[in-house]
């Protein structure tokens, strides 16, 4: 995963990005807990909801004292979890679906049906935003009527296929489409269009990801090996 390779290749990243994001990301990834893996880290509260496939559930885990005080339960086994300070998402990626959990109670409490099109989910402060990665279709739908989310509605945005996507923590998101080559930022508690663009020119047909922090994006080029950033771009071989 990307997130692997950051860690891995930090000392090139400073170069490319500066010492404060990578720092950021490093961060954001590196906290895991008794096979449990952090997905989304609140750096303002002392808990952070983790996940664990092969015991399929997410756990919420206390990093002041390394504990998990609460355990979720889904049928699934690949899994992510996406938080704010009031809003706790589960999403199954093998059964396509995405659950509301209630930390009070630990429960799940709704089930929206994602769409079949490799999803992908983000979470910013007001919005939820569904990406169907094979076609590049982006619902935003505010986070008190996801439970009215249909993929048979109308796409918010529709950007190309084979699309990768990230979100940082500040709910700015950058979506990279291959065809269209370019990398478009987007701020869903804001607007719902494209707000900037930056052009990035790459063979279709490799493999790519996509991460970003402090409103900044990274691209990496898998069949390269070559990392990607506004305006700079570094060989890692």
């Amino acid at each position: 995963m990307f997130r692997h390779w950051f860690v891995a290749h930090r000392s090139l990243v400073l170069t490319i990005v500066g010492g404060a994001v990578i720092t950021a990301l490093v961060t954001a990834f590196a906290i895991t807990s008794t096979g449990f893996t952090a997905q989304q880290l609140n750096l303002n509260d002392s808990s952070v909801w983790v996940v664990n496939g092969a015991q399929q559930a997410i756990g919420r885990a206390n990093t002041t004292v390394r504990q998990l005080n609460s355990v979720v339960s889904t049928t699934g086994s690949d899994l992510d979890v996406l938080q704010t300070s009031s809003t706790i998402m589960l999403v199954d990626n093998a059964d396509s679906k995405l659950q509301i959990v209630d930390p009070a109670t630990s429960t799940v409490t709704q089930t929206v049906p994602l769409p079949p099109n490799q999803p992908q989910v983000f979470l910013s402060k007001n919005m939820v935003v569904i990406v169907a990665a094979a076609t590049g279709q982006v619902w935003m739908t505010p986070i008190q009527l996801i439970s009215t989310y249909s993929s048979q509605s109308v796409p918010t945005l529709s950007l190309g296929p084979n699309v990768v996507a990230s979100m940082d923590s500040n709910g700015v998101m950058f979506v990279y489409s291959p065809s269209a080559k370019r990398v478009d930022r987007i701020e869903p508690d804001t607007s719902q269009v494209v707000v900037g663009t930056d052009t990035l020119s790459l063979p279709v047909r490799n493999t790519f990801s996509l991460t970003s922090v402090d409103g900044q994006w990274a691209v990496l080029d898998a069949t390269t090996s070559r990392v990607y950033v506004a305006g700079a771009s570094a060989t890692l071989r």
